[in-house]
């Protein structure tokens, strides 16, 4: 049953900042949102957030507040003024106390889990407190731990397509598929040129610009044509222009937040903002592909996968996930995957293996026991996957699964 419901500025992404969302606050312990007021009961929200053991942050500037899920899950809302911001956060921990009371039978009793945020509220993402994701007191990136709200948060809707981001040293590209696609033929993998400036690749350089004052402004070969452009008018040199960063996360063995990162003139800008811009322009792009292509799919109706290199540590990889949480790729929805894993993935279902049927020669999957080698020749390192095809048998099906047998990962 619904509880409370009306319009909120829920800040999207990076790039895409804060647009109205319609709330819905139900007495089921959920707060979801969808793009505008919904027709029925039965439409499906745009996002939602189970609201137990979660937090909620009021800011000092009287309208906004966050609302952090268990599983750092984060909300950025605005209201029109103090007092609907104040009906709000007091609703929202009326449901949570209500909750917590039918979970674990009044164990928590009736105080309210409202945080007052000390600081003031930094819209310049360059000087915000990053209160997305756990912190050590020294601001070294940490692994966060599971939580216990997450045994009671299960996807109700499977996801109908996935989205790829190969977010490279030098190039990046991205793909896609349907479930329903991946079910007929898992090769059948669509991509697309990323950027306009380079015809002869699906990929672009992995090259960020950003504007003086510190937005994003292209990415890729366009990034590369305009900077270049500025050089020649001598307008260059309050941009910011970055190019060969991702090995940055590598190199440096102790990661933080507030990491910087320097341009090809010696500027700096936080790390994680670089990367997210990177990150989110890709996704925006691989999104717009599928939704033309699936009628009435929602952005959670997508599982993300980002690549990263098999050589970083945990502190890297929990960097990547936390630099997608702020591009709008929520923890829920990705999925971290090792380069040369994938490449072995891929060439599990190619049929480049060689089979003779009596004088002719045909090529073929991979039989059960095959082994086989991988070399990715990246910009940043250099992968040697051997991996072995194995037999899973059970009562419903007979099915060929992958063994990763070893990687062996260097910098170039």
């Amino acid at each position: 049953m619904m509880v409370k419901d009306g319009f909120l500025q829920k800040r999207l992404s990076l790039l895409k900042g804060y647009k109205p969302q319609w709330f819905v606050l139900a007495d089921d312990g959920y707060l979801n949102y969808f793009s505008e007021k919904p027709k029925d009961e039965a439409q499906k929200p745009k996002g939602k957030m189970l609201l137990l053991l979660s937090d909620t942050m009021i800011k000092k500037d009287k309208v906004s507040f966050t609302v952090t899920s268990a599983s750092n899950n984060v909300f950025r809302l605005r209201a029109d003024s103090s007092e609907k911001r104040n009906k709000w956060v007091e609703a929202i921990n009326d449901v949570r106390v209500k909750l917590y009371n039918r979970m674990f039978k009044g164990f928590y009793g009736n105080g309210e889990r409202q945080l007052i945020e000390t600081d003031l509220d930094q819209e310049n993402d360059r000087k915000e407190i990053d209160d997305v994701a756990q912190q050590d007191d020294d601001g070294i990136i940490a692994v966060a731990e599971t939580n216990i709200a997450s045994l009671f948060q299960t996807r109700t809707t499977p996801f109908l397509a996935v989205g790829a981001i190969d977010f490279g040293t030098t190039y990046s590209g991205c793909a896609f598929s349907t479930v329903q696609n991946f079910k007929t033929n898992p090769l059948q993998i669509n991509t697309f040129q990323l950027d306009h400036k380079n015809v002869s690749s699906f990929k672009t350089p992995t090259v960020l610009l950003l504007t003086p004052e510190g937005k994003f402004h292209s990415f890729g070969a366009t990034a590369e044509s305009h900077y270049v452009t500025l050089a020649r008018k001598e307008e260059a040199n309050e941009w910011y222009y970055f190019n060969r960063f991702k090995m940055e996360l590598y190199k440096n063995k102790e990661l933080r937040r507030n990491m910087v990162l320097n341009d090809v003139g010696g500027k700096p800008m936080k790390a994680m903002l670089v990367f997210a811009f990177c990150i989110e322009f890709i996704k925006d792009l691989v999104l717009d592909k599928l939704k033309a292509s699936i009628h009435g799919l929602e952005d959670d109706d997508v599982h993300w996968v980002v690549t990263v290199p098999a050589i970083w540590n945990e502190q890297a990889r929990q960097f990547m996930i936390e630099a997608s949480a702020k591009a709008g790729i929520e923890k829920d929805n990705l999925t971290l995957a090792l380069e040369p894993e994938c490449a072995a993935m891929f060439c599990r279902y190619l049929a480049i293996d060689k089979k003779k049927d009596g004088d002719e020669m045909e090529l073929k999957a991979f039989d059960e026991n095959a082994r086989f080698m991988v070399v990715d020749l990246g910009g940043g390192t250099i992968d040697i996957t051997m991996s072995e095809v194995l037999s899973t048998d059970n009562l419903e099906k007979s099915s060929l699964t992958l063994h990763v047998v070893e990687i062996i990962s260097m910098t170039r």
